[in-house]
């Protein structure tokens, strides 16, 4: 529903259920200095089969798992993503999941697979 607003620029998306205790100002600088993708924001939790989990090899995120039963780290997605143009196109080939819905892990996990 965004795409119209984004006019074809990267964007910002942020859920409403979030708390932020300070300000993304840095990640967004970084993003901007990236070639293209995506950047999204993680946090440690104790209980992260609440959440979407990052699985991480080294600096990198690898794949992440929407509420896993057993979580491959205690690193949960926060729901602030930063996306490059192509996410409306991402969007498109989605699939809904089990839930019936388009999930945000899968647009995630498709510029994972990009790299």
């Amino acid at each position: 529903m965004a795409e119209y607003f984004a006019s074809g620029e990267s964007i910002c998306v942020v859920l409403g259920d979030n708390i932020i205790e300070n300000n993304i100002c840095q990640a967004v600088e970084n993003f901007k200095n990236q070639a293209g993708g995506a950047k999204i924001l993680l946090k440690q939790v104790p209980d992260p089969h609440r959440f979407g989990v990052a699985e991480i090899r080294g600096s990198r995120v690898i794949g992440i798992e929407e509420k896993p039963k057993v979580a491959k780290s205690n690193y949960a997605v926060v729901g602030i993503y930063l996306y490059d143009q192509t996410v409306f196109d991402k969007i498109r080939r989605l699939k809904p999941s089990a839930r019936g819905e388009l999930e945000i892990s899968d647009v995630n996990n498709l510029y994972i697979d990009e790299g």
